[in-house]
């Protein structure tokens, strides 16, 4: 769960501005705090799930739809990150399945390195090339340079030892990449050409 609340978190920061701000046609809405209604916002309503707002669907210029109608409802299924594992007790190499999106539209990954370390280790992200080829396209034959999701990788390993990501070819790290037994770091992944993509750290 607390993975989870990490990368819910990381993504409502940069979402809520706009939603909260679309979602009028159900009742006047507030931010969340305090809670909507009470003796404080007595006029005031909460959220139903289904004020709609409009969202870029990002398809590349010339390609229709621009936008689409959102509800919160479905924004707050949308948010929910992808769980992934990988249970390596030493260096390793992360595949695509764990670090990419499998479906276009998905914005989080929550990975768990579970195995139980016995001293530090490093893990290896893909290479750009693969991760570039493994994230799906929004319509087939468009180019997918420019998409970005967020992961959050989390040591879950009973050994008290750090794991250190270790970039492939073609990925460009910050400077912050050990995570302590327990700990998480949250980072942007960008596809920025065929060949580069870039973690840019959001913290922990």
């Amino acid at each position: 769960m607390r993975c989870l609340n990490g990368v819910k978190l990381a993504l409502a920061l940069a979402l809520t501005a706009g939603a909260c701000g679309e979602a009028l046609a159900a009742g006047l809405l507030t931010n969340g705090l305090p809670p909507a209604g009470g003796t404080q916002y007595p006029s005031t309503l909460p959220l139903t799930g289904n004020e709609a707002f409009a969202a870029d669907t990002q398809l590349p210029q010339g390609l229709n739809p621009a936008s689409e109608a959102v509800t919160t409802g479905q924004l707050a299924v949308w948010l929910q990150p992808v769980v992934t594992s990988n249970t390596s007790t030493s260096a390793a190499t992360a595949t695509v399945a764990q670090m990419v999106p499998t479906a276009y539209g998905e914005q989080a990954i929550s990975l768990l390195l579970t195995g139980t370390l016995s001293a530090g280790a490093n893990l290896t992200t893909p290479t750009a090339a693969a991760i570039v080829a493994a994230y799906p396209f929004a319509v087939a034959g468009t180019s997918n340079i420019g998409q970005s999701w967020v992961i959050r990788i989390s040591n879950e390993s009973s050994g008290a030892y750090a794991w250190t990501l270790v970039a492939g070819s073609g990925v460009t790290l910050p400077t912050s990449v050990n995570i302590p037994q327990y700990g998480a770091k949250s980072y942007l992944v960008k596809i920025v050409s065929a060949t580069s993509v870039t973690f840019t750290d959001l913290g922990n």
